[in-house]
């Protein structure tokens, strides 16, 4: 019996998900180890070099524009900011490498999951409870990292609001755009991929009546 060859799209889908999942492990299995020496005392705090902060800030003076001979005052708006911290406390630094292992991770296990999906989808496997499970889970862990991430975010906004200070800058208390905007993003595909289990449902109940008037 000769085997149907999968697609094209599925067999690139299917490969280029292999390499990101390796490159994923691989950049855990290095973070680990970079974590492991530091909680040694093996190695010095990394610190934070231009880190994105989850927090707006304003700036508390002001400026001028001279343009055709008129002068308007300026001021600067809201706006989130990176910073660079030398020896950070020893406890942020632990708990910032825990969290980011546990994103890889969770990174890397969605990868995993995938590329099952897309096997089964590469063996001519769709319509199959294998493949709805997989789709469920890979929705319920998304919504899980994005719960981790406002958790994330919370801390470090209250670690910055309450201890960090700085001239001619106020912290806002509240979340950042990308908060707002992009980590719902998470949330949106873990929808679309719970509502896709259910349609791989209803394909699955249509082929199994169609199997069973055969």
């Amino acid at each position: 019996m000769e085997t149907k060859k999968a697609p094209l799209s599925i067999r690139i889908i299917y490969w280029v998900t292999n390499i990101s999942f390796w490159l994923s492990v691989l950049a855990s299995f290095l973070l680990l180890v970079d974590g492991i020496l530091i909680y040694a005392n093996q190695k010095a705090d990394p610190g934070f070099e231009g880190r994105f902060l989850p927090v707006v800030i304003q700036l508390q003076n002001t400026g001028h524009l001279n343009l055709s001979n008129q002068s308007t005052t300026l001021k600067l708006t809201t706006y989130t900011i990176g910073i660079e911290v030398n020896n950070p406390p020893r406890f942020i630094v632990k708990k910032i490498i825990l969290l980011n292992l546990l994103l890889y991770v969770i990174g890397a296990y969605i990868l995993w999951i995938f590329r099952m999906f897309v096997k089964n989808v590469k063996k001519g496997e769709i319509f199959s409870i294998k493949n709805i499970s997989l789709l469920k889970k890979i929705s319920y862990i998304l919504i899980s990292s994005w719960l981790l991430g406002v958790v994330y975010s919370q801390f470090t906004l209250y670690i910055i609001t309450n201890h960090f200070k700085f001239t001619h800058v106020q912290m806002m208390g509240n979340l950042p755009d990308y908060l707002l905007n992009m980590n719902p993003n998470k949330l949106w595909m873990a929808l679309f991929l719970w509502v896709l289990a259910h349609i791989f449902i209803t394909g699955l109940k249509l082929q199994q009546e169609k199997d069973l008037t055969i």
